[in-house]
């Protein structure tokens, strides 16, 4: 998972990371003179357990202000914790973009937040935010006793320097040419204004043959960077490819194997149309996204090229302006020779029928500002504000799926519905948990047995012969070196077993972690407990004659009977003959397969109107039978149990009683949100924004949530 550093010789085309922390204040200093304070109310720096933070109280405001001129996508963060707040009470970090004239809400803790200790951290954008010569932010109170408190720390403002996009169109000339001069817009990838019906059929292979290094790049953000990085040359990619009037249909899905040891390509359906200005040609553009191998960051983009029925091809302009990836980000572009070679591809009329099929399982699709219209009263810059910067989200409301923007940093996506989407952690709930509620339902009581009984590995070493499946999918091994939150997680010493590719290298990283307390009692997060449970599941299905592969012979049939895309066909296994199955990460998503995932859940996991998945084991993860139960997970009103995740959201629109709301969670910002009311919310962004707090109030407003 290493990111990469430019070297400037040799690559004179290729810029140098830009993105730039405009502002950083943690207020540890234990002063902060730049801030301003006004209004009715107390301002003051305070400390409690050597941490140092801005208390507001009252109807108080204290702000800052800094310049944004020549920055794009600027990120706003900060953190709010309150203690004492009643029903009409809100402690606010605000944002605006022109003098005060105008206030954005960047993080808002209300009532139900407020224990007085627990920071609640969000990450704001907007495109107002760009380019500005005073951005001014702010924390205020408004408060109605004077015993509540509002406490604001860690302010950071990250952005990214401009970026010109090239104002040459797209065409043949261009196609042709030998390079690349910049990114294009997303309409220099759309059908223009004299865009007519597909002149040539296209069915047969697409090979592109990338150069040693792109014409462009672009990091914007990088982690680990490296010296000399192989992630400067892509692989070359092979794809069969079948028409169906204007779409374009890829046979391989998902993360296709290649030789490289940093990339795979992914390539889902797009368009083909003819222009006359493209002189006999036809035109195709895809969307491709570069996943990087043996890892779940996706890195998306689109290609066009221009074909004749006869094989002759343009080079493939190739650009990559989006992504879900937290700790690597960039912007890539490249002319790429490419060649077509028509003829017939093996099962065409099977993928034309399952791509109609999908297409027409899809639920009514609306744009996310229809919300206002169809429920009046949501705010609509609320949810978006729930989702995180730049994030890729919906609400599902009824039968109808409501849609928020799908940004890119050239545009706004043309080919929203295919764009991949990273599963990250979410995959604990809709492979580990799935798979173990499926083996529950046939083989009752299976969650009980030993994982030493089915994994040879822990067996040979101590502490595993009372540990049973089912504490494997809760969290709570008893394995582990600290209990401190995430702190095994993210320890140095945990990345040998994320970098292995074989089955047996991540099966003796997990069956070595110590024991600590007896099992079932000490929840501590471990992907590496969720990979530990696919291996012993894969023995228990093996052994009981139902199947060889836990995904394949019981997450498949899953996504077969709700029409999943081809996309999720497949799953992250690792590089060796066991190709075991991930079982906690590896998916790749369209955003309609979340909607459909979610349905399926709230929906008692039925297939033909029969129980799938063991009903016990599901209404208590869904928090349906036993509301509450499960571990505390990180803060007092959220708990994990059987691989998903439950958050009390009745204090947050003044319920008298707890309200539990089950959810997926993802790395670096992803959260798929199953409300009590059937409503449910998802969001991908990669800004470790995980607060979903704004969305609850939205949500009630669409159905009650106290009843």
């Amino acid at each position: 998972m290493k990111a990469l550093l430019i070297l400037a010789a040799g690559l004179a085309a290729v810029g140098s990371a830009r993105a730039e922390s405009l502002y950083n204040q943690d207020f540890q200093k234990g002063a902060a003179p730049e801030w301003a304070a006004s209004g009715d109310g107390d301002v003051r720096l305070t400390a409690y357990q050597a941490n140092v933070s801005l208390k507001f109280a009252g109807h108080a405001r204290s702000q800052v202000t800094l310049s944004t001129l020549g920055r794009r996508d600027v990120v706003v963060r900060a953190g709010i914790a309150a203690l004492g707040l009643g029903p009409k009470d809100g402690c606010y970090a605000e944002v605006s973009p022109d003098g005060g004239a105008t206030w954005l809400t960047a993080l808002a803790v209300r009532k139900g937040q407020d224990d007085g200790v627990s920071f609640a951290h969000g990450a704001f954008g907007d495109p107002r935010l760009a380019d500005r010569a005073r951005l001014t932010i702010r924390f205020r109170a408004d408060l109605s006793s004077p015993e509540a408190t509002c406490l604001g720390d860690d302010v950071k403002v990250d952005a990214d320097a401009a970026l010109g996009l090239s104002t040459a169109p797209l065409d043949a000339k261009v196609l042709n040419g030998a390079r690349l001069d910049g990114p294009a817009p997303v309409s220099a990838f759309l059908p223009g204004p004299q865009v007519r019906p597909p002149a040539a059929r296209f069915e047969g292979r697409l090979t592109l043959t990338p150069k040693p290094r792109p014409d462009g790049l672009v990091v914007l953000s990088d982690n680990a960077p490296q010296a000399v990085d192989p992630r400067l040359a892509w692989p070359d990619l092979a794809v069969d490819l079948v028409q169906d009037g204007d779409r374009l249909i890829p046979a391989s899905r998902g993360p296709i194997p290649s030789n490289s040891s940093e990339w795979e390509w992914v390539v889902d359906p797009g368009r083909v149309w003819t222009d006359p200005a493209d002189g006999g040609f036809t035109r195709a553009v895809l969307p491709v996204t570069l996943q990087e191998r043996n890892a779940n960051c996706v890195h998306n983009g689109r290609l066009v090229v221009l074909f004749k029925p006869d094989g002759e091809t343009s080079k493939a302009a190739v650009q990559f302006d989006a992504e879900t990836c937290f700790y690597y980000k960039f912007d890539a572009w490249s002319l790429t020779p490419a060649a077509y070679a028509p003829g017939p591809v093996v099962g065409a009329q099977a993928l034309i029928a399952r791509d109609r099929a999908e297409r027409a399982g899809q639920a009514l699709l609306k744009p996310a500002q229809a919300l206002a219209a169809d429920h009046p009263g949501v705010d609509v810059a609320a949810l978006a504000r729930a989702a995180g910067p730049d994030a890729v989200w919906g609400v599902v409301a009824g039968k109808t799926h409501y849609a928020g923007p799908c940004p890119t940093r050239a545009g706004e996506d043309p080919l929203c519905a295919e764009r991949d989407l990273p599963s990250y952690s979410t995959a604990k709930s809709l492979v580990a948990a799935q798979s173990l509620f499926r083996l529950q339902a046939l083989h009752p009581g299976v969650i009980d047995e030993k994982v030493a009984d089915h994994v040879p590995a822990c067996a040979a070493r101590a502490g595993w012969s009372d540990v049973r499946l089912i504490d494997l999918l809760d969290m709570a091994s008893g394995h582990y070196v600290s209990a401190a939150p995430n702190a095994d997680e993210d320890s140095p010493a945990t990345e040998p077993f994320f970098l292995s590719q074989t089955a047996a290298e991540k099966t003796a990283f997990a069956c070595d972690d110590p024991r600590k307390a007896a099992p079932g009692k000490v929840w501590v997060y471990h992907s590496f407990d969720t990979y530990l449970l696919g291996v012993a599941m894969t023995d228990v299905l093996r052994r009981s004659g139902d199947g060889q592969d836990i995904y394949d012979d019981l997450v498949r049939p899953i996504w077969r009977a709700i029409g999943q895309s081809a996309s999720l066909d497949v799953t992250r296994r690792t590089y060796d003959a066991a190709a075991q199955p991930f079982t906690g990460w590896g998916l790749t998503y369209h955003r309609d397969d979340v909607v459909r995932a979610m349905g399926f859940l709230v929906g008692a996991g039925r297939i033909d109107g029969k129980p799938y998945l063991d009903p016990k084991l599901l209404s208590e993860a869904m928090q349906i039978s036993t509301q509450g139960a499960g571990f505390v997970a990180l803060a007092p009103r959220l708990r994990y149990r059987h691989g998903f995740w439950a958050r009390d959201v009745g204090p947050l629109v003044g319920c008298g009683h707890p309200v539990w709301a089950p959810y997926l969670s993802g790395y670096g910002g992803i959260s798929v949100v199953m409300f009590p009311n059937d409503v449910q919310f998802y969001a991908f962004n990669d800004e470790n924004h995980f607060d979903w707090a704004a969305a609850v109030a939205e949500v009630e407003k669409i159905q009650g949530l106290c009843r």
